[in-house]
């Protein structure tokens, strides 16, 4: 018998090495850097609870903002920001790692289990330890364009004018390629250490956009252009060997059609350098937010009275169901093997239970699992994507008041 448990036990073993390894850099608009916003499976959120954050009256620009899970940390601490200033914290308590008045306001942190990584409005970037500890600074010439991304070993930024990566651990400028245009999203594939940004490139004395993908070194390894189209959205990683890039874009008019039609795209062949389009779907909204769970892709976003998600297989043409809403869908909808959760906000200028929904939605079939009132967020507003923290609740910030929530099963 002990010899069968030995057996299993190391049969077990070998089948979770041989899984993916659970994320360890992570970003505060995309969580994970290839874009897909996969997140554990934290079950049916039942429960809210918060935690106030410093003096900030409703209405401050200076609200808890940009949080992010510190990587693999089982106490459940994260990283937030509240205007220029640096926090951690847990459902419980914060502190201040950096306070820095003289700065832009922080638009997007990153972190992996040493780090934090801030970046400011102006396009300052500041590296901290998770115990205040700073690392080093870069003071940037030009606003950055799009979210950043941790490639292994690097963080690579985008502005108006280039593609620059900066060492992890020391803040050097390893690489920097002047783009035409500017980059818009960009992602990380860590299966083939590539990095795709997207941007705009001439093409025939005519603007459109292009994907362009660079190797951890900032060689171009490829550059496909868009004829005619717009890139919206985030770029995400799908497709059941997560292989594929699924994007938003606005096409524009032909010399044949004046009509610009809002598409949901997912693309093979990108990272080689021959694009083949797998699928096209169009939506009656602005596709701006894309997330994947890899077999099944979802598209979120709204367009003056209309709103809603849909989910369309990531390997072929399948249009799997759809959600339409009557208020705007803003916050990105995260997704896992089972779910997906979102935010539905109403406008308001009272503190009404009923104004904040989060939503778990079946992935199987788009039907709501449940609808959790989040009170005490002034203008109905929360901000951000859902964070999951330590796999056991979701973290989200009021975008009016000094108020962290937890969602819990």
């Amino acid at each position: 018998m002990r010899r069968y448990l030995l057996l299993f036990s190391a049969l077990f073993f070998l089948a979770c090495s041989k899984g993916e390894e659970p994320a360890k850099q992570l970003s505060s608009l995309t969580y994970s850097m290839n874009g897909a916003r996969e997140i554990p499976n934290i079950g049916v959120p039942s429960e809210v609870s918060s935690l106030r954050v410093g003096d900030s009256l409703a209405g401050s620009s200076n609200a808890p903002s940009c949080l992010v899970p510190i990587p693999n940390d089982a106490n459940g601490l994260y990283a937030f920001a509240e205007g220029p200033t640096l926090l951690t914290g847990t459902d419980r308590s914060y502190k201040i790692i950096a306070a820095l008045p003289q700065e832009k306001p922080i638009i997007q942190i990153l972190a992996d289990e040493q780090s934090i990584y801030a970046i400011h409005l102006s396009g300052t970037i500041h590296a901290y330890t998770l115990d205040g500890k700073k690392k080093w600074d870069v003071t940037q010439s030009v606003m950055l364009s799009c979210t950043a991304v941790i490639a292994q070993n690097l963080l690579v930024v985008a502005s108006d004018s280039a593609i620059t990566s900066y060492d992890l651990q020391s803040g050097r400028r390893l690489w920097s390629h002047e783009i035409t245009g500017f980059g818009k999203a960009m992602l990380f594939d860590k299966k083939t250490n590539l990095i795709v940004v997207a941007g705009i490139a001439e093409r025939n004395g005519k603007e459109s956009d292009s994907l362009i993908c660079f190797s951890g070194a900032g060689k171009i390894i490829s550059t496909c252009s868009l004829p005619f189209m717009r890139i919206v959205s985030n770029l995400s990683l799908c497709g059941e060997k997560m292989d594929k890039i699924g994007f938003g874009c606005i096409e524009l008019p032909s010399s044949e059609s004046a009509v610009r039609t809002l598409r949901v795209v997912i693309y093979d062949g990108i990272e080689t350098g021959h694009p083949k389009q797998v699928s096209v779907h169009e939506v009656p909204y602005i596709p701006m937010n894309i997330s994947s769970n890899g077999g099944m892709l979802l598209s979120s976003g709204f367009r003056e009275d209309e709103s809603g998600i849909d989910a369309f297989a990531s390997d072929d043409t399948l249009h799997l169901w759809q959600r339409r809403f009557t208020e705007p869908m803003v916050a990105p909808v995260v997704v896992n093997a089972k779910y997906a959760y979102c935010i539905q906000s109403f406008a308001t200028q009272a503190q009404t239970p009923s104004k904040n929904i989060f939503y778990t939605i079946d992935l199987s079939t788009g039907k709501t699992m449940s609808e959790l009132p989040v009170t005490g967020a002034n203008s109905g507003a929360l901000r951000g994507m859902p964070m999951p923290i330590a796999g056991k609740a979701f973290a989200l910030c009021s975008q009016s008041n000094s108020m962290i929530y937890f969602l819990r099963p």
